[in-house]
């Protein structure tokens, strides 16, 4: 409890102020000991967010938490103690695809989880294990132990590494990093949908509906019902902008996908109708989507589209809800559906076809 290299129980003692790079954990001690009044919780799609331009914009002190990879089972037990410990003004939340899952593959809810709930004594088995001892025998100020962040703006922006910067800027870049295990899965997965586009049979109704009603009750428990039981905060749920590319997949080769992220959206708008404390934003109605210098993959967006999403929630413009959504969804669907996707993989076949050998 006195080294504390988390600093789950008190800030950092003889040393500098430095965060770990695993949210899962680190979260928990920010919460406890750090002051701010507004949070950024997302993935990967909001780690590049700057919580202070989000601060000067928006008004009030942000940190941002996110989370890569994390599923909403496992960002809801984080913004539950967020919630329960600070007086909490603004939530900024990314709707990343809504899977119900309640449990991540890769990664077990009960290694981190109890560092959220009301008992802080459970805190300590954080630190019994093989990664931690050797830090605590060596009283270590080592990064490896302590963490080297130090800074809660974007502490976990990936940004900041060549192997992703670089690939920003056009398709020619892709090619450039086509080795790269995120480039090598969207050439593949361009090239198969492409294949398949416009081919495939519509799902059955009955399907469509336990669907989305698994997703909706998902959404309720893990996401919405934070919302609802804190009306005093102001909640802005994001819909990630997602390449165009992305969007014409679900739509032109999987059309169970396409149905049930419209039917999220559509949720989503529905709740911010409801509740006065609710904002949804989404972007796949902006040209911004069909570039892609944009994007590293099919996926992740250049940070100047964080920038441009702070802006766009400031602007209080083209939130989504139920008196616009039909035309929201029928633009988007128009766009993902226009896109030339059998083009762009017969684009990919032919350069995979002369490309030299790495």
């Amino acid at each position: 409890m006195i080294y504390d290299p988390l600093q789950l129980f008190h800030k950092a003692w003889g040393r500098s102020v430095t965060f770990q790079n695993n949210m899962r954990q680190q979260a928990a001690g920010i919460i406890h000991h750090f002051p701010f009044d507004s949070i950024i919780l997302g993935t990967s799609m909001l780690e590049n967010s700057s919580a202070k331009e989000a601060g000067r914009i928006l008004g009030g002190n942000f940190v941002n938490i996110s989370i890569s990879g994390a599923l909403h089972a496992e960002r809801s037990p984080v913004l539950a103690l967020a919630l329960r410990e600070k007086q909490l003004s603004t939530v900024i939340y990314s709707v990343d695809e809504v899977e119900a899952l309640d449990e991540n593959p890769d990664i077990a809810l009960s290694t981190f989880s109890y560092l959220y709930n009301r008992n802080r004594l459970d805190d300590l088995q954080v630190y019994f294990n093989d990664r931690f001892y050797p830090c605590l025998i060596r009283w270590s100020k080592k990064p490896e132990c302590v963490g080297a962040i130090t800074s809660l703006d974007n502490p976990n922006s990936w940004m900041r590494y060549p192997e992703h910067a670089n690939r920003f800027g056009g398709i020619e870049n892709w090619f450039a990093a086509r080795n790269n295990p995120q480039i090598e899965g969207a050439f593949r997965l361009i090239i198969k949908s492409a294949a398949k586009a416009n081919s495939q049979p519509v799902p059955a109704a009955e399907i469509v509906a336990e669907a989305r009603q698994r997703i909706q009750a998902y959404s309720d428990k893990y996401v919405l019902s934070h919302a609802r039981r804190n009306p005093e905060v102001t909640f802005h749920f994001v819909f990630p902008p997602y390449s165009r590319a992305k969007f014409a997949i679900w739509h032109q080769s999987e059309p169970l996908r396409a149905q049930l992220h419209e039917a999220t959206l559509r949720y989503f708008a529905e709740a911010a109708t409801q509740l006065p404390n609710v904002h949804v934003h989404a972007f796949e109605d902006e040209k911004f989507l069909d570039d892609l210098a944009n994007y590293k993959d099919l996926s992740h967006y250049s940070p100047l589209i964080n920038s441009l999403i702070v802006q766009r929630i400031h602007e209080g413009t083209k939130r989504l809800h139920t008196g616009n959504i039909d035309h929201y969804l029928a633009v988007a669907r128009a766009k993902a559906k226009g896109y030339d996707l059998v083009g762009f993989g017969k684009r990919l076949e032919a350069y995979q076809a002369s490309a030299p050998e790495p």
